[in-house]
C-alpha cells in the first residue's frame, strides 16, 4: 500500500505560558498524509485543543508558541522571528467542540454560511446565497432553503454540527480539524458524524485531526492514532497497533480502560516525579531510571514512533 504523501508535518511545536517555554505543549512533532484521518487522543488536560489552537493560530492572549514549525504542502507556517502563525482558510478550518457556541445566534443559517463562503471564496453575495443551499444539502441537511431561514437555537444539537461543518468546508481546507465534534449527541447521530467526516474526506481530499478522549470513537473513524499526555506526545502509529500493541505505558493504559476486564493499576508517585523528565513518570508502572530525561520520539519503524526510554531500549 503506498504510503500517503504528506500534508502537514509538525516538528518540535512547543507552547508555554509564564517564564517556561514549555509546559503546555513540549516538542511535538508528527505528520498527517494526503486523504487521512488522525486521531488524537489523551485524558483531559492533555493539551489536545491546545495543540490544535496552536495549528490555527488562535492561541489565548498570555499562552504563546515558543518553538516549532508547522509546514502545510512545505510552506512554513511560523513566521520565525514573532513565532505567530499564519495560515489561509484553505489551509486549515477547524470545527470547534460545541456547534452552537460557534455560530452566531443573532444571523440566520443560510446568511452565516453564505458570509464564509463571501469571505473564502470571493464570491458575490447572491452566489454565495446560492451556494449556500449547496452546502447545507452536501452535509445532509433536510430542507436547506427552510434550514437556510432559520436561527442557531431553532436547529438540534446534530443540525447545528452539520452547519459548522458547512462553514468548514467552505474555507476548502487541505486539513480539517475535529475537536470533539460529538459531543453531548446520541449515539445515532454520532454516527451520522462520523459518515459525513469521512464523506467530506472522500469528497474534497482533505486531511481530518479528529480530537477525542473517547477511544471508541477513535477506533470507528481513524486510521491513525497520536497519544498525547501532559502535553507530551507519547505514540503515534495505525489504530491496529494502538489496540492490539500499543508499546507506551499511557497507550496501555488508555487502551485497557476501555477494552480489558483487568484494569491496569495506576501508579502515582506526585506530579513532581522526574520533573524534567518523562511527563507520565509518576504514574508509569515501568518507569526506570532514564526517565529522569526527556525521552526523544523516535521511529520503531515506518508506521510506529514513541516517545519511551522502556521502549526505545526494548527496541534496540
Amino acid at each position: 500500500m503506498k504510503k500517503p504523501s504528506e500534508v502537514l508535518k509538525i516538528q518540535g511545536l512547543s507552547v508555554g505560558v509564564g517564564d517556561e517555554l514549555d509546559n503546555i505543549l513540549n516538542n511535538v512533532s508528527f505528520t498527517v498524509g494526503e486523504g487521512e484521518i488522525v486521531g488524537l487522543v489523551g485524558e483531559s488536560g492533555s493539551g489536545k485543543t491546545m495543540l490544535s489552537l496552536a495549528l490555527m493560530g488562535l492561541l489565548p492572549e498570555t499562552i504563546r508558541l515558543t518553538a516549532g514549525s508547522i509546514k502545510i504542502d512545505e510552506q512554513e507556517l511560523v513566521e520565525s522571528q514573532t513565532k505567530k502563525v499564519e495560515r489561509t482558510p484553505n489551509q486549515i478550518a477547524m470545527v470547534f467542540q460545541n456547534p452552537r457556541n460557534a455560530l452566531n445566534p443573532t444571523m440566520r443559517i443560510g446568511s452565516q454560511v453564505a458570509r464564509s463562503l463571501m469571505l473564502n471564496q470571493n464570491l458575490s453575495r447572491k452566489e454565495s446565497q446560492m451556494s449556500a443551499l449547496k452546502y447545507l444539502s452536501d452535509v445532509g441537511l433536510p430542507d436547506p432553503e427552510q434550514i437556510s431561514k432559520k436561527y442557531p437555537h431553532q436547529l438540534s444539537g446534530g443540525m447545528c454540527q452539520r452547519v459548522v461543518i458547512a462553514m468548514a468546508l467552505a474555507c476548502r481546507p487541505r486539513i480539517l480539524i475535529a475537536d470533539e465534534p460529538t459531543t453531548g449527541l446520541d449515539v445515532t447521530i454520532q454516527a451520522q458524524i462520523f459518515d459525513l467526516i469521512r464523506k467530506v474526506r472522500d469528497d474534497t481530499g482533505c486531511s481530518v485531526i479528529f480530537i477525542s478522549h473517547d477511544l471508541a470513537s477513535v477506533s470507528e473513524l481513524c486510521e491513525k492514532v497520536a497519544v498525547l499526555y501532559r502535553g507530551q506526545l507519547m505514540e503515534m502509529t495505525t489504530k491496529e497497533r494502538i489496540f492490539e500493541n500499543s508499546v507506551h505505558p499511557y497507550s496501555k493504559l488508555l487502551v485497557s480502560s476501555v477494552s480489558s476486564a483487568k484494569q491496569l493499576k495506576v501508579i502515582d508517585r506526585g506530579s513532581d516525579y522526574f520533573s524534567s523528565g518523562c511527563r507520565f513518570a509518576h504514574r508509569c508502572p515501568e518507569v526506570i531510571e532514564s526517565c529522569s530525561k526527556i525521552p526523544e520520539f523516535l521511529k520503531l519503524d515506518a508506521v510506529h514512533s514513541v516517545s519511551c526510554h522502556v521502549a526505545n531500549n526494548k527496541s534496540s
